[in-house]
């Protein structure tokens, strides 16, 4: 360190969390006479689990009661939301004692099955539930969350779906069956219970108090620690450098914009301003940052399966004068780093996924990405192009709003495809070389689009494409846009886009 090097004073990037933690239900001391719930995501092989506990439990207690899961809905379907709130009420009409939950063996089934497992111990059912071995850590820490860190669990070694029949079997034998018999007369520790609420309490950071005073470097080391960067160089939230974003919005600092998942931290405009100047945002950037953490929060854009396996990442969408007023590139290279309105509003949102929403890769267990990939660079609209050129509404008007306004959007897209080159004399020329692209890139994926309903890919073309395809009196009709800037595919996981005006 060099003599004289200057030190910064600096703030937390994350908020309270709004957990309140739960004390465990009274557990049988025999499943005779009891009632039996299973409840169930739809996948990896739940439906043979279950069987094959069922029947050991019948085996040994005899006279016991089952309610199948068709009863209850899919607990991480397209309705997961209605399903899980009325999970009280129908299993109090079934007289249910105990529940068994299943089956959490990818990144957004596992947390999940805790979160249906923890409506579960809410309405004072004591519950067990099954994940995969590669998803147990991710597991109990969203049931932390969710405010049970004493949650039961059976693990099944390794993946249901990559083994066979003969070993599957013998796996659900010999680990789930027992275990899950175990868990449902056996109640937790509650000691457990106690060492956590206090440590977690012990946490406890208030926002605006300082926490830390070191160099640049320092303040670095404190940060990646503490998982609170993405491995990049940070700038150092000073409260100096977060009154200058606050100058930008008129919004009370305090303002909860919204409680996001799976940490159930609060999103506060306070919070925005920090996680800006981490990024390495500009003070003006304020109110855009503010309105893509809206969209963030809204139920539609479910981050709480940003931790997915397949890995999808966020990208957000920029329309508008903002556009041109913040300096943000529309043109050749407009998905690359390299200018700073892109690129540090791009990383914010990451940033915002780690220490708010508390979706943290190795070594933490809430991203459960199995390969992944980077943030986006946010992509702006090349507003000239679109309007005069091509005549076609923007992406603002499509989503609701004026010509006047400055809008963005967020969505979650699950993989960025090749570059699509097409050439022809027609618009159907071009379209079959853009519908084979798709294919190639969304095929797999298109039966998860069709199931959860919000299926919402995105083509992003470049000014000659779109002209070409401008061309076409049926195509002008059908009303398509395209969002110049480079020539590739994109494809997204199930949010639908989620849109908000600059305020």
């Amino acid at each position: 360190m060099g003599q004289g090097e200057p030190t910064y004073t600096v703030v937390t990037p994350i908020t309270r969390q709004t957990t309140e933690f739960l004390h465990p239900n009274r557990y049988p001391q025999s499943l005779t006479g009891c009632t039996v719930a299973f409840l169930w995501d739809d996948i990896f092989k739940g439906d043979q689990m279950f069987a094959a506990i069922q029947e050991q439990i019948i085996a040994r207690y005899g006279d016991v009661k089952f309610v199948g899961p068709t009863e209850f809905g899919n607990i991480h379907g397209p309705d997961e939301v209605n399903v899980v709130s009325q999970l009280p009420e129908r299993l109090t009409a079934a007289s249910v004692d105990v529940a068994v939950v299943a089956v959490g063996a990818c990144g957004s089934c596992a947390p999940a099955v805790m979160r249906a497992a923890a409506m579960v111990e809410k309405a004072g059912i004591p519950t067990v539930s099954i994940l995969g071995s590669g998803f147990e850590l991710a597991g109990r820490t969203v049931a932390r969350m969710m405010g049970v860190p004493w949650a039961h669990v059976a693990i099944y070694p390794g993946t249901p779906m990559s083994d066979t029949s003969e070993i599957f079997t013998k796996k659900v034998q010999e680990s789930i069956v027992p275990a899950v018999i175990r868990a449902l007369v056996t109640p937790p520790d509650r000691t457990d219970i106690e060492k956590y609420v206090k440590k977690n309490a012990e946490q406890s950071q208030s926002e605006r108090e300082p926490l830390f005073s070191g160099t640049l470097h320092e303040v670095h080391e404190y940060f990646y620690e503490r998982q609170w960067t993405d491995g990049l160089p940070i700038i150092p939230p000073t409260m100096h450098a977060i009154e200058e974003f606050l100058a930008y919005t008129s919004r009370d600092p305090r303002e909860v914009l919204g409680v996001l998942l799976p940490a159930r931290r609060e999103a506060t405009v306070w919070s925005v301003a920090v996680n800006g100047v981490l990024a390495g945002c500009r003070p003006e950037y304020m109110p855009t940052l503010l309105a893509i953490t809206e969209c963030v929060c809204d139920p539609e854009f479910r981050v709480q399966d940003g931790g997915s396996t397949p890995g999808w990442e966020p990208l957000v969408i920029v329309s508008g004068a903002v556009v041109k007023d913040l300096d943000f590139n529309s043109d050749t290279c407009a998905m690359r780093i390299g200018r700073r309105a892109n690129s540090s509003i791009g990383r914010f949102v990451r940033l915002y996924f780690r220490n708010i929403a508390g979706l943290l890769p190795p070594p933490g267990h809430t991203d459960q990405g199995a390969i992944a990939s980077n943030f986006h660079v946010a992509l702006a609209e090349n507003d000239d192009f679109v309007r005069r050129e091509l005549s076609w509404p923007t992406y603002r008007e499509e989503k609701g709003y004026s010509l006047e306004d400055s809008v963005v959007g967020v969505q979650s897209v699950l993989t960025v495809g090749m570059p699509i080159y097409t050439g022809g004399d027609t618009a159907d020329d071009h379209l079959w070389g853009i519908a084979r692209g798709f294919a190639d890139s969304m095929g797999g994926w298109a039966g998860a689009g069709a199931l959860y309903r919000k299926w919402s890919p995105l083509l992003i073309i470049g000014p000659s494409t779109a002209k070409a395809l401008g061309t076409s009196s049926r195509l002008l009709q059908r009303r398509r846009r395209p969002a110049p800037g480079c020539s590739r595919g994109c494809r997204c996981d199930r949010a639908r886009p989620s849109a908000r005006r600059l305020s």
